[in-house]
């Protein structure tokens, strides 16, 4: 199970340091962008963002498409409101997506690095199926099952990840498939200290067990994580509504 009000507190105590260290997840924002942008003629109107954030994604989305007359943006963290004033079709609504009730019919639900939050991916793609209009779009970025597994092996904890087949019979339930890709992107530090405080910055400590990453905890992980890189597993899909 996933501790919601931990991750909620651990993002909202890194908010201030994310845009500057969230370079993976500017990399997969961008991509997965890409990817809606490759759609012909496509101009969705009503927008859905799920775990906005500080806004990387939102920011992207409506400079691309000048159709966008309404984005509602959830994310689980309240702070992140004060990012959300980037333009007047923005709403920003703070919750857990997967309990929250969407507010109406969407041409596109969207997100970016966030869906591996979702605890019960199953029921909630059946929610986000629920929310699109007939050929709506559902398209977002996560990660894969090997996403950071040097620091899996040192901790034994995070999360489990997506396996792109698995994830796609999941989804062909309720959706077309159009794209689904996966890459490796890696980060290199000097020091495996730097590499934990830039996870520590991006929030990711999260998926890592309820305690704080105190000096003598951080220290004890030192001696089983020798890791001067982080290497994501990153995962893109798009799908149609059926």
């Amino acid at each position: 199970m996933i501790d919601k009000m931990l991750v909620r507190r651990r993002f909202a105590r890194s908010i201030g340091d994310y845009d500057r260290e969230a370079f993976v997840q500017k990399k997969m924002a961008e991509t997965l962008l890409e990817l809606l942008a490759d759609r012909p003629d496509f101009s969705p109107r009503r927008v859905l963002e799920i775990g906005c954030g500080t806004g990387i994604f939102t920011r992207l989305l409506l400079a691309e498409f000048t159709s966008i007359s309404e984005l509602e943006a959830i994310d689980l963290v309240p702070e992140c409101a004060q990012y959300m004033n980037v333009d007047p079709r923005v709403r920003f609504r703070a919750g857990d997506a997967e309990t929250l009730a969407f507010d109406g019919v969407f041409d596109l639900i969207v997100s970016s690095a966030a869906l591996q939050w979702i605890e019960d991916f199953s029921r909630f793609s059946e929610k986000v199926a629920a929310a699109l209009r007939p050929g709506g779009v559902f398209a977002f970025s996560s990660f894969g099952s090997e996403n950071l597994g040097a620091l899996r092996n040192a901790t034994g904890r995070g999360l489990s990840g997506f396996e792109p087949e698995e994830m796609n019979l999941l989804l062909g339930k309720h959706f077309k498939m159009f794209r689904l890709t996966r890459e490796e992107q890696t980060l290199a530090f000097a020091t495996p200290l730097d590499a934990l405080r830039h996870l520590k910055s991006t929030g990711v400590t999260a998926s890592g067990g309820g305690e704080v990453w105190t000096k003598g905890r951080l220290a004890g992980l030192l001696e089983r994580f020798s890791e001067k890189e982080l290497v994501y597993d990153c995962i893109y899909y798009g799908g149609e509504k059926l």
